[in-house]
């Protein structure tokens, strides 16, 4: 059988479009507002490299930051480490961001306390709104004894007996009950979206206030309403996962050790490292991800697949 030379450059486009697919899924764009972030927060980023994960670093306010260049996504996936950024650099803004994720890509977004307006409202576009300036999520019954003496915003959220606390799902949180525990310390957020949903959340105990600072009114955010990860999964099959906690990737809450005040049983070692290990799995769609293959069709009534399909031949699939 002999193949037209049109046929052959179409195959060959093809083949090349699916293995650049495949070489460059995994770039990776790491916005922060402090470079020591690289240091502070090494093994987070060592185990994206491990995974495969092509990291580039710029600060927030660069002057070179673009995610397009000539018409084409620079980078698959972005990382933005940068809660106190006033302003972008470059030709990055919020609607090239908001285009970023509607042009399928994914967000990983991590807040803190001094959170500005600028990721205020990127998180906002993306259903999520941040408390007041100046709040921190405070539980004063489920806090870890390094902060005996401070705030107790040093928050634990221990999966084998706070189940109702984090998302169990086998493609999100597998085994989510065989984690170590987590701390967290940081702000926290409420969700908007109808697509929206909670990944770890706070105690019954838990509120969402002003350390030192006597309550004039109930707080904005409170119990298991105090959102401390969440996570969108767009209808265009994009994905954000934002949390009002950068010391929740440290290394520092990675390598700690864990005793919740009143516990009578000895200091664990950390549950961070799997826990952020396996939400920017899910973001980066690594896993719950569908995918088809080996299909097969063919011309109704017919048993095989025509070299060419025409206008208004009606097709079935093939067992």
């Amino acid at each position: 059988m002999s193949i037209s030379p049109l046929y052959l450059v179409v195959i060959l486009l093809l083949g090349v479009l699916g293995s650049s697919e495949q070489v460059h899924k995994n770039r990776v764009l790491v916005l922060v507002d402090d470079l020591n972030i690289q240091n502070s927060h090494s093994i987070f980023f060592s185990q994206l490299k491990e995974r495969g994960y092509h990291l580039s670093f710029f600060m927030a306010d660069d002057p070179s930051l673009a995610l397009t260049e000539y018409g084409e996504y620079l980078y698959d996936h972005l990382i933005l480490f940068a809660p106190t950024v006033d302003e972008f650099g470059g030709i990055i803004d919020v609607h090239s961001i908001l285009d970023f994720i509607d042009d399928g890509h994914n967000v990983l977004l991590a807040a803190d306390f001094g959170v500005s307006d600028l990721i205020r409202e990127i998180a906002s576009e993306c259903g999520v709104q941040f408390d007041d300036e100046g709040t921190k999520v405070i539980d004063h019954l489920n806090f870890d004894v390094s902060d005996y003496d401070y705030g107790h915003e040093v928050i634990v959220i221990d999966p084998s007996t706070d189940k109702d606390q984090i998302f169990s799902n086998s493609v999100i949180i597998p085994q989510a009950s065989k984690l170590s525990p987590i701390l967290y310390q940081g702000i926290g957020h409420s969700l908007e979206g109808s697509l929206n949903f909670q990944i770890l959340t706070g105690s019954k105990s838990a509120y969402s206030a002003i350390p030192g600072k006597a309550l004039a009114d109930n707080p904005q955010v409170v119990g298991k309403r105090t959102a401390l990860v969440s996570a969108l999964p767009a209808r265009n099959n994009a994905r954000v996962v934002v949390t009002g906690s950068l010391a929740l990737f440290s290394d520092r809450y990675i390598n700690s050790k864990v005793q919740k005040y009143g516990s009578n049983s000895a200091p664990r070692s950390s549950g961070n490292l799997e826990f952020v290990k396996q939400i920017s799995t899910w973001v980066f769609k690594e896993a719950g991800v569908l995918r088809a293959s080996n299909l097969k069709h063919h011309v109704k009534g017919q048993s095989q697949a025509p070299a060419i399909y025409t206008c208004l031949l009606y097709t079935s699939p093939s067992p």
